[in-house]
């Protein structure tokens, strides 16, 4: 095989370059042996069910998920607490302004009756007159 303008490149003949897989030494890359020659269980899953691992953070996605609802629920709360507040505030104001309104109609009532009174008071002098 050639590169470019460079002589070809050939494979060393040499004992050191060669393959050596039938020696048994563990090649660079490769593991040592089978887990079950070295005592620990074969698993096809990541996380077993029985396994320390496993329950760890099954516990910890457990608290994790609960104090996240609880965080939500604490927001929730807060939320509603704050409405309530404005609903209350405003419901005050609006009944202030119910009173006001109130007030405000019985005085232009007895004021109006005032002036109906007078303007009556004046057409009967008038009639009188004639």
């Amino acid at each position: 095989m050639t590169i470019g303008d460079e002589q070809p490149v050939t494979k060393p003949e040499t004992e050191d370059c060669q393959r050596n897989d039938q020696i048994g030494t563990p090649r660079l890359g490769s593991f040592g042996g089978n887990s079950s020659e070295l005592g620990h269980e074969e698993s096809n899953s990541t996380f077993c069910g029985h396994s320390p691992w496993s329950n760890s953070i099954a516990e910890n996605l457990a608290q994790r998920r609960q104090d996240i609802i609880g965080k939500i629920l604490c927001q929730l709360k807060e939320l509603q607490e704050i409405h309530l507040a404005y609903v209350r505030a405003h419901t005050q104001r609006l009944e202030l302004r119910l009173e006001e309104n109130k007030d405000h109609q019985a005085k232009i009532v007895d004021r109006v009756t005032q002036l109906e009174a007078i303007i009556s008071g004046l057409l009967q002098l008038d009639e009188m007159e004639e």
